[in-house]
């Protein structure tokens, strides 16, 4: 499990020591770069800067900074004890998970808050799951090019998630 968790936070470089989670094996992973139902939509919010993600299956949404709308995609990889929803930003050799928003139990949340290491940060925490998140460390673009000068605005803009993180139900 931590050979994969080192997969997952090297091309990220380090993780925040805020916004650290583990991963998990015996994994079954659905790609979607576009949408496949409305419930998975990104929907435009007229109000400011950002758009809105619900995911009906994770019974989660949140807000997003509108500066990578263009090129996001969405990556969810369902486990028996964590559901990994990674965000991603670019296309082709161009692309970069910018935040890896965790879903699982209470009795897995506990596991991991045992352990050595940073600890990721609770987004909320119902009854019955507790959803994290850890998003970029650093900017994995090239600097002078427009992908990382978008990256830059989206990290200034980032705590939209935390700030507007809901169970759906």
């Amino acid at each position: 499990m931590k050979a994969k968790i080192l997969k997952i936070v090297l091309p990220f470089c380090i993780v925040s020591s805020m916004l650290v989670a583990c991963g998990s094996s015996n994994n079954q992973t659905t790609t979607t770069t576009e949408p496949t139902s409305l419930e998975e939509s990104p929907t435009e919010k007229t109000i400011d800067n950002t758009f809105l993600y619900e995911n009906k299956d994770l019974n989660i949404s949140f807000e997003l900074p509108k500066v990578i709308e263009d090129k996001v995609s969405f990556e969810i990889e369902n486990d028996d004890d964590i559901n990994t929803l990674y965000i991603n930003y670019g296309e082709g050799d161009k692309m970069a998970i910018l935040a890896m928003i965790q879903d699982m139990s209470i009795a897995k949340w506990e596991e991991i808050l045992k352990e050595d290491g940073p600890k990721p940060v609770e987004l909320g925490k119902n009854d019955k799951r507790v959803v994290v998140i850890y998003p970029l460390q650093s900017n994995p673009f090239e600097q002078g090019t427009n992908e990382y000068d978008i990256i830059n605005k989206y990290t200034e803009q980032v705590s939209c998630i935390a700030d507007t993180f809901k169970f759906l139900n």
